[in-house]
């Protein structure tokens, strides 16, 4: 009988060790909103990025494709010039041009340069290290708020994603190659490759 109790104790010491080792595994829940108001940007005046981006060939369109030379998030850029449909930024010395396709982000320029410019650099010092560098690198990872999958991979196009408060959104890699990701509780919670 003494046998069986102290067998039955083990498994519950194991037990209880399993979920405080799983309590200690790094979890980003405290992560505050650290992204400054929306602004209205004005050509001419020097920003920071709010998000990571891709461009190829001196363009990104704004489907937001992941291919290219990455630009990180916080790099200090000038607004050159702004349409209804392009926006040029100068990024130390290259000129990279956006191209609106509206019929995938449902927005105009304005908006899209709004969501992607800052006064300021966002402080990502408040975060992690581990979660700050994935966030500079455009590592998505699992466990992620989506603020923070806002700032790793910009913004998924609205004809799929009509909305960032959706639990499922939708990227686009190239033109023919999609990545799904599916949040639970506002956390990042499913999709390919993720760890």
């Amino acid at each position: 009988m003494f046998a069986m109790m102290s067998e039955k104790l083990s498994i519950h010491i194991k037990q209880l060790l399993l979920a405080l080792a799983i309590i200690a595994v790094p979890v980003f829940t405290n992560a505050a909103d650290i992204q400054p108001k929306l602004i209205e940007p004005q050509e001419g005046n020097e920003y920071y990025t709010r998000y990571n981006f891709k461009y190829e060939k001196g363009r990104h369109v704004t489907t937001n494709y992941w291919r290219g030379e990455l630009i990180p998030i916080n790099t200090k850029v000038t607004l050159v010039s702004m349409s209804k449909k392009r926006m040029v930024l100068d990024v130390d010395g290259v000129e990279i041009k956006f191209v609106n396709a509206k019929k995938h982000t449902k927005r105009g320029m304005e908006a899209i340069a709004s969501e992607l410019l800052s006064p300021k650099k966002i402080p990502l010092n408040q975060l992690s290290s581990e979660l700050r560098s994935d966030i500079e690198e455009g590592i998505l990872r699992l466990g992620m708020t989506k603020e923070q999958v806002l700032m790793t991979r910009g913004y998924p196009p609205r004809h799929k994603t009509p909305s960032t408060k959706a639990n499922l959104w939708v990227y686009w890699s190239s033109k023919f190659v999609q990545r799904s990701l599916a949040f639970r509780k506002g956390k990042l919670a499913k999709g390919r490759g993720l760890y």
